[in-house]
């Protein structure tokens, strides 16, 4: 892994994102380009031609005098870090969030996407955000999602949260491949919703197809619901990141879903690796 892009609209929890991302960073042995985006200013048509040209140039100007502030801010927590020696490259395009990152994925070719979360509407989006979610749902490469209390140390123990009907061996190959390369554990778990008894059976099956493979395990786990399920297990076994796939979105909007989920607790404050 080479490039890790951060975008960031200068917020308490895209600070904290940022030091998530210098750590794994060091650990990946890969250099960050950050990203922020501004909206042009709006300006009412029946402005002068010359006023909305000062008022542009203004604006412009106030947000690079923010970009630098926030950029030496970003600097700073480098150095409190002791990773000042990461590679950091900074980019400012004007656009909406979700526009300049896709395009900044293009023009960068990252390895991978870290971006902080927070609260939207939904609990879709209080889990991870409105532009992160859009960005996980249209990125080409893995998005990773800090949530905003979540607090970095070593990954150590990873989830993958399956679902038999869109399971594939090539997603857990790729979970593998992220675990492997943090000296993590991973642990494919599915949520046994229905009781249904012959779901360990197939998970047994699965996990021969990988028995060579080192701090690799399998689990069918009863639950009324998916969301608590994943939550209780979590909880319970210590677990420091969540993995999902998302090359087919059915069973990542299922469980998001605001109509789906009801008023229950889902406690997650860890981070969310997403890829397709």
């Amino acid at each position: 892994m080479k490039k890790i892009l951060f975008p960031t609209d200068f917020s308490e929890n895209a600070q904290n994102a940022y030091v998530y991302a210098l750590h794994l960073a060091k650990k990946l042995h890969a250099s960050i380009t950050t990203v922020h985006s501004y909206l042009p200013v709006h300006v009412p048509a029946e402005v002068m031609h010359h006023t909305v040209t000062d008022l542009t140039e203004l604006h412009e100007l106030s947000e690079m005098d923010n970009y630098q502030q926030a950029a030496q801010k970003m600097h700073q927590s480098a150095v409190k870090e002791h990773l000042e020696n990461i590679e950091v490259n900074h980019q400012m395009e004007q656009g909406s969030m979700v526009d300049v990152v896709l395009q900044a994925v293009v023009s960068e070719s990252p390895d991978l996407i870290i971006m902080g979360t927070k609260g939207a509407s939904g609990l879709f989006g209080k889990i991870i955000g409105s532009n992160t979610a859009a960005i996980i749902g249209s990125a080409p490469v893995p998005v990773l999602a800090i949530p905003e209390n979540a607090q970095y140390h070593p990954i150590q123990k990873m989830v993958l949260a399956t679902n038999f009907e869109e399971l594939q061996e090539s997603a857990i190959a790729k979970a593998i491949e992220y675990a492997r390369v943090l000296d993590a554990e991973l642990h494919c778990v599915h949520v046994n919703v229905a009781h249904n008894p012959f779901l360990s059976e197939r998970m047994s099956k699965l996990c021969s197809t990988f028995m060579n493979t080192p701090k690799l395990s399998f689990e069918v786990i009863d639950a009324s619901d998916i969301l608590i399920g994943i939550d209780r297990y979590i909880q319970e076994k210590g677990m420091d990141m969540l993995v999902m796939q998302t090359h087919r979105r059915t069973f990542f909007q299922k469980i998001f879903n605001t109509s789906y989920t009801r008023q229950m607790a889902f406690h997650v404050n860890i981070p969310l690796l997403a890829f397709k």
